[in-house]
């Protein structure tokens, strides 16, 4: 018996031992990754440690994420330490380091311009412009969408005119016509039902950006925190709504 006690004690230590040993070396300590900034000397995807002093003059601001997945601001003048936030984790060390290369390399991956990536947020509809929420469908990027509720919602950066959308349902050849009126940047788009993958499409926009492939993704698990789901939107293919969601906060 007493052998046994010592056995699983011996084993608890090990084990305890091993998976801090596993975990990297920065997830040992609050980190955290810049999202936006208007601040030069910090950058989207950037990597802050705990102790990091930040000073920002008037009208600088940067916004970042810690490992507990919440998102904080601060807005200059200012000039404070950062604290840790919540406690290492391998699933908060893959919020950093996911958004990290995410941030870095967004400006490769997509066709519209996100303020996640440029520390601005256009306007929205205006050219440039990003969507107002992460579920909307976002015509100029083509790829994975992970949806949450229908009808699929249709978005365009510019809305000054009036365009036709053709829709082709690759595998079928079923194709749909849907009118964007002049003046609105939302088009309804009506699918039967999404209870897994749909498609491919290929969404055509008359006088538009140039045909996009669409994969429309069921996407019903909630998450705590933003960090949470967009590190669930990452694993689900679904960058680029990821972007938009941290454009968000």
């Amino acid at each position: 018996m007493k052998s046994t006690k010592v056995f699983l004690a011996s084993l608890s230590f090990f084990l305890g031992f091993s998976m801090t040993a596993l975990l990297p070396a920065h997830a040992q300590g609050g980190e955290w990754v810049v999202l936006k900034s208007n601040a030069a000397r910090f950058t989207p995807g950037q990597i802050l440690t705990q102790d990091r002093e930040i000073n920002l003059g008037e009208g600088k601001a940067i916004t970042l994420m810690g490992q507990d997945g919440e998102a904080l601001q601060l807005v200059g003048p200012i000039s404070r330490k950062l604290t840790d936030k919540g406690n290492a984790s391998v699933e908060g060390e893959n919020i950093l380091t996911r958004l990290s290369g995410l941030l870095r390399d967004g400006d490769k991956k997509k066709e519209g311009t996100l303020g996640a990536t440029r520390g601005t947020k256009p306007a929205p509809g205006m050219v440039g412009g990003s969507p107002e929420s992460p579920w909307y469908l976002d015509v100029r990027q083509g790829g994975t969408y992970c949806l949450r509720d229908l009808p699929v919602q249709l978005w365009r950066a510019d809305r000054r005119k009036a365009q036709t959308v053709t829709i082709k349902n690759i595998k079928t050849g079923e194709r749909k016509k849907l009118k964007w009126k002049a003046g609105r940047n939302k088009l309804a788009w009506k699918v039967a039902s999404l209870t897994e993958d749909a498609g491919p499409y290929l969404l055509r926009i008359a006088n538009g950006p140039a045909p996009k492939k669409i994969l429309l993704r069921h996407f019903k698990v909630d998450y705590p925190t933003p960090g949470h789901l967009a590190l669930g939107l990452i694993r689900a293919g679904c960058a680029y709504q990821a972007l938009t969601l941290i454009n968000q906060l």
